[in-house]
């Protein structure tokens, strides 16, 4: 009977799960693409394929001079291919290509960079803490600085 009752539990709690709730499924680009080279003080970077996904977001922090303003809404993919599709509300979307570390980051720090040095001129630092996604910072594609931040809606 307690085989039964495990069995029945262990059924219900795989059918209440939907990976398209936590991750939804790639919407794909037919818009631009971008594919800077990798600068000087820069390290090409290679994505986990932990963190391959979609992940939806909402500017939370923004300083003057950003690019876009608190309450804009946004979808970040990261594809296997080591590309980052930007989606940002009312904009078509946007691929980028060659991820970077860049300020020093290595692997062990969680945090890739795409450069869109094409549309928005507009750098998203990816980060993740572990495998978890932590937010979107956006920085200048060139020198250091901090324009603000998308954080999961």
């Amino acid at each position: 009977m307690k085989n039964l009752i495990f069995s029945f539990l262990l059924l219900l709690a795989l059918l209440s799960c939907n990976s398209e709730d936590e991750n939804p499924e790639s919407q794909g680009c037919n818009g631009a693409s971008c594919a800077p080279a990798v600068a000087s003080g820069e390290t090409a970077a290679t994505v986990p394929s932990s963190a391959v996904g979609v992940y939806k977001c909402v500017v939370t922090f923004a300083n003057p001079g950003s690019p876009f303003p608190l309450g804009t809404k946004a979808t970040f993919e990261i594809t296997a291919d080591q590309k980052l599709i930007v989606t940002i509300e009312g904009e078509e979307c946007l691929t980028i290509s060659n991820p970077i570390w860049r300020f020093g980051a290595d692997a062990s720090s969680g945090n890739y960079t795409w450069k869109d040095s094409c549309r928005d001129n507009v750098a998203y630092n990816v980060s993740f803490a572990g495998s978890a996604f932590n937010e979107v910072n956006m920085e200048p594609v060139s020198g250091t600085g901090f324009f603000g931040q998308f954080s999961l809606e």
